[in-house]
């Protein structure tokens, strides 16, 4: 009778040993599996382990890219968010990884404003050839959001960057010039662009415009000659309504006036 009490214990037991070795397991192939980018085999595990265990930060990060991978943007963020402040201790680049799906995950949701700081956080901790990528969804982010100048100073240095890293990029490259020549007629020039129009509007129009706003001419004054300037011995004498005149605009060089015809009577002696 005791030999089949102690086999019996040893049936009941079995399954409870069993069970913690199967776990154990399970979180190592899940580990594996998403080393392996095999999310959605990770992703079930993950799923089981979460029923019955309380994961650390990480592992509920590793959900959380997990469900990102499996479209399923909600439940992305609501792991990633209640850890992501946990997430300093690790590399820069693991980092980069969760501030990614984060991001992505509250983008296609339509959440921009939850999505543009973390794709900031990503641009301090990704890669250099990562940055075009999230520049460009950035700009995308402020572009549904109305907000024309920042969704146009997104898109110019994500173009710079896929010039300068991804020249193989051409769609995306043709795209962003299509995207910034678009957005030009809705964002206000710059102080500095003003400032560039204006010297090279005042270089070609200047002298026009000065004279367009001179205000009205002064009435013509009598003058009496100089000292210096002689009549010619020649010249017929001026009736006593004839006056000389003399050109009263101070600055000569902003017009075109003639003036021989005023002093075409005088003559300058050769020891002036």
């Amino acid at each position: 009778m005791l030999r089949y009490f102690i086999i019996l214990v040893s049936f009941l037991l079995t399954p409870i040993i069993g069970s913690a070795q199967t776990d154990a397991e399970k979180l190592g192939m899940a580990l594996d599996y998403f080393q392996s980018h095999k999310y959605h085999e990770a992703l079930l595990m993950f799923e089981d382990l979460d029923k019955h265990y309380q994961l650390n930060p990480r592992f509920l990060a590793y959900m959380g890219v997990c469900y990102y991978y499996a479209w399923n943007y909600d439940k992305a963020t609501a792991y990633l968010d209640s850890v992501m402040e946990k997430m300093d201790v690790y590399s820069p680049h693991e980092r980069a990884v969760y501030y990614f799906a984060d991001a992505e995950s509250h983008f296609y949701l339509q959440q921009y404003e939850k999505a543009i700081p973390l794709y900031e956080k990503m641009l301090k901790v990704c890669f250099k050839d990562e940055e075009p990528a999230t520049l460009y969804k950035l700009g995308f982010s402020y572009l549904f959001q109305d907000q024309w100048q920042e969704a146009s100073d997104y898109f110019k240095k994500a173009l710079s960057g896929f010039k300068k890293m991804l020249p193989m990029e051409t769609a995306r490259i043709t795209q962003l010039q299509h995207m910034i020549n678009g957005l030009n007629p809705l964002v206000p020039p710059s102080k500095e662009d003003w400032l560039r129009f204006d010297s090279l509007w005042m270089t070609m129009n200047g002298p026009k415009m000065i004279l367009n706003r001179l205000p009205e001419m002064p009435p013509m004054k009598e003058i009496i000659l100089p000292q210096q300037a002689t009549i010619a011995e020649n010249t017929p004498p001026t009736t006593p309504t004839e006056k000389m005149v003399k050109d009263t605009i101070s600055q000569p060089a902003v017009h075109d006036i003639d003036l021989s015809d005023i002093y075409k009577d005088l003559v300058i002696p050769d020891s002036l």
